[in-house]
């Protein structure tokens, strides 16, 4: 904690010299950039501000010694080690120097006895004359003692209250508008419409009309919501809404976040508070810039009257995790201004990569050297004791790697890194685990490196036990997935190789080696499988509504149909045409789904025969599914005109918007059924199951419905790893 209140304190100090450097830049040559640039200036500028964490490498130019109090006996107190620590660098390296005196008070037990309470017949009670007096001397020995600490928890307290305090108040006014909403979205609909299309955008924020709003404003991080006032004149409408979707494409709301956290961290610092604020105004006339380029002088003002009509009903100037308009005086004179100047700037990307730079070597200018008692605790990230042995997690000196030291109780110790390969790290309290691998009827040390590569193998690092003590067995750590069979001494390794077949290994052990004994293959009655990581499998599909695409190993629903009432509750289909369809009658198909919110499932024995696409609804099959609230699992068919039919079978689930779960659906003769599982843990969070006998044979495919009140499926939930296979 302390290392990182010294890196706050060296970031803000640099950073202020950059910032005033910066400023005085603007003064002189700002008039001739443009706002984008002086904005991306301020951006880099608060990112660095952030992320106060120093990096590695970079030297220290100037060192200043302070002196952190012991809170420790007096003779350990003499017996300080003075390190040295260039903050801007990851490993906040220990350089130690302790004396013998030292390493001998550490090292011999005996040498440092507690100090045992005095016993009395009577309670001790307080001299009457003067108790004032002592009570004040104790409490300035013991600030005087702790002041470090103490200033440490004032400003993680102020911190906390400044970023939590922000979030509440944003959290209160989304509460406002979304009470004060008026449902008067419909009318502006066509327009937004128009707007986006304009603009490129498939995948727009959540449009609002609120009485509670005063200005256009984009609100909210996930999701976003464009929020209009009620009161709204119809000719301001299609600038405000381009400016305020320009936000949207920009991010700029992430920006906001940038700057509440780092307003946070450097609460004390007035600088940071103006770069933050300077940073909101070159945002806002940023975009007015992006929105004008290519207007003439008659356009720029009636944009301008439309700003000024927000400007005449404008009362407050929001929160922080909002584009509300700013009532300030300079900033609307400022605004006002930038609308009518049509003089052609420079691009600035000089003071760009000047910022780049002096964001970099920040925090390269200080040190600092304080004192720490020997007996303080070695650094580590965690510590687990089991039975018979201890794992603490520590980071290597340089901070970029974490490795794990096992300490039994008899005395021996291990050490373990996980290579730069590995997928997952095991949990602190499973990474050692006892067990006869040699069957030798003698418990060996198994400690557990991790899972790795695509198909989820994990590898263990075995020590064999001895009378002379554990020994490494490296051919063991060659084997994935190891489990011992006691019966026919072998260890026993199964793994995937694909989605359609698996891997089964037998090893024995002879002469301190583990060697392969036999191999087979085992082929699933797989129809189907896909782990997304090409976007050529969207080939296999058909898209009946929507646009689906496959980004980052993943299926997405992107846009719904722009043309058929584009912020409708749409339904999107698509649906697998493969060869085999027709034949598909009994089968189980598996998928992850990550980050549910509402409707979304899968199809079953569809025909792609009758399939339309003339209602939001239409489909010929069973759906499988999570409702629309996202809170609930069930089961549903589309009726004979292809249209729906009706639920099934409608259960609340253990689940809720935003989780990870795994959907297996089955149909099988007349017997419909769907389990939810949580994708992390594996736990069964929902099983419902019917029967129903009107769909005999069909295709399977996806479905999702693009929003439903406050959830969006557009951009937000995905498919992974998707498996069919036939039941017999």
């Amino acid at each position: 904690m302390t290392k990182f209140l010294l890196s706050v304190a060296e970031i803000t100090v640099t950073m202020s010299v950059v910032i005033l450097l910066i400023f005085l830049l603007f003064s002189v040559f700002g008039q001739q950039m443009k706002a984008k640039s002086r904005y991306i200036v301020l951006v880099l500028v608060l990112v660095r501000l952030a992320i106060p964490i120093g990096i590695p490498g970079m030297p220290t130019l100037f060192t200043i010694e302070l002196s952190v109090p012991d809170q420790v006996s007096t003779d350990a107190q003499k017996n300080a080690v003075v390190v040295q620590t260039g903050l801007i660098t990851a490993e906040h390296a220990l350089q130690t120097s302790i004396t013998a005196d030292a390493v001998e008070t550490i090292g011999s037990a005996e040498s440092v006895q507690p100090t045992q309470p005095t016993q009395s017949a009577e309670p001790v009670k307080p001299q009457e004359d003067g108790s004032l007096s002592q009570a004040y001397t104790f409490f300035l020995k013991h600030v005087k003692e702790n002041w470090f600490e103490i200033v440490e928890y004032a400003y993680l307290l102020i911190a906390a209250v400044g970023f939590f305090g922000a979030l509440f108040a944003h959290a209160f006014y989304v509460h406002r508008i979304k009470k004060g909403r008026t449902l008067g979205e419909e009318k502006i609909y066509p327009l937004y419409a128009e707007v986006c299309r304009e603009n490129g955008i498939t995948n727009p924020p959540l449009l609002w009309v609120s009485r509670a709003a005063d200005s256009p404003m984009i609100i909210g991080l996930i999701p976003p919501r464009l929020i209009l006032p009620e009161n709204m004149k119809r000719n301001s409408l299609y600038g405000m809404l381009a400016h305020e979707l320009k936000h949207y494409t920009r991010c700029d709301l992430w920006v906001k976040f940038v700057c509440m956290v780092a307003r946070a961290l450097h609460w004390f610092n007035p600088l940071v508070h103006i770069a933050a604020e300077r940073c909101m105004q070159e945002m806002e006339l940023s975009c007015d810039d992006e929105i004008l380029a290519r207007c003439d002088l008659e356009e720029r003002r009636k944009y301008g009257n439309a700003m000024l009509d927000v400007v005449r009903n404008c009362q407050n100037k929001g929160v922080s995790l909002t584009t509300h308009f700013s009532p300030k005086k300079s900033s609307v004179k400022a605004r006002f201004a930038g609308i009518m100047d049509m003089q052609n700037k420079k691009s600035g990307t000089w003071l760009i990569v000047l910022a780049t730079a002096l964001c970099i070597v920040s925090g390269t200018v200080l040190a600092y050297t304080f004192k720490i008692d020997v007996t303080a605790e070695e650094p580590f990230l965690n510590t687990y004791v089991g039975d018979g042995f201890t794992v603490t997690e520590h980071k290597t000196d340089d901070q970029t790697q974490v490795y794990w030291e096992v300490l039994l109780s008899d005395g021996q110790t291990f050490s373990c890194t996980p290579d730069s390969s590995v997928l997952y790290r095991p949990n602190l309290e499973t990474i050692v685990s006892f067990e006869d691998v040699n069957f030798d009827e003698k418990q060996d040390l198994l400690i557990c490196k991790g899972v790795y590569d695509a198909v989820g193998s994990m590898y263990y690092d075995c020590y064999l036990y001895s009378q002379d003590g554990y020994t490494f067995c490296e051919s063991f750590s060659d084997i994935p997935n190891p489990v011992a069979d006691a019966q026919k001494h072998v260890i026993i390794s199964t793994y995937r190789q694909s989605g359609t077949e698996s891997m089964t290994e037998t090893y024995v052990y002879k002469d301190g080696v583990f060697s392969l004994q036999a191999r087979s293959t085992t082929a699933a009655d797989i129809v189907y499988f896909t782990d997304f990581s090409n976007p050529d499998v969207l080939k296999d599909f058909v898209a009946y509504r929507g646009t689906w695409v496959v980004s980052d190993g993943r299926l997405w629903l992107v846009s719904v149909d722009a043309e058929n009432n584009m912020l409708a509750e749409m339904s999107a289909l698509l649906l697998y045409t493969g060869d085999q369809w027709e034949t598909l009658t009994n089968y189980q198909v598996d998928v992850d789904i990550y980050n549910v919110q509402t409707q979304t499932g899968v199809l079953t024995r569809c025909d792609l025969n009758r399939v339309s696409g003339a209602s939001a609804n239409s489909f010929y099959g069973y759906f499988h599914f999570v409702s629309k609230n996202g809170m609930q699992g069930a089961l549903a068919y589309g009726c004979t005109h292809g249209n729906w039919g009706a639920n099934l079978v409608v259960q609340e689930g253990n689940f809720a918007p935003g989780d990870d779960i795994h959907l297996c659906a089955t149909v099988f003769g007349d017997e419909l059924r769907c389990v939810y599982t949580d994708l992390e843990t594996g736990e069964v969070l929902l099983d419902i199951s019917c029967e129903f006998d009107y769909w005999d044979n069909g295709t399977f495919g996806f479905r999702i419905l693009s929003r439903y009140e406050d959830l969006v499926g557009l951009g937000c939930t995905s498919f992974d790893n998707l498996q069919v296979k036939r039941l017999s």
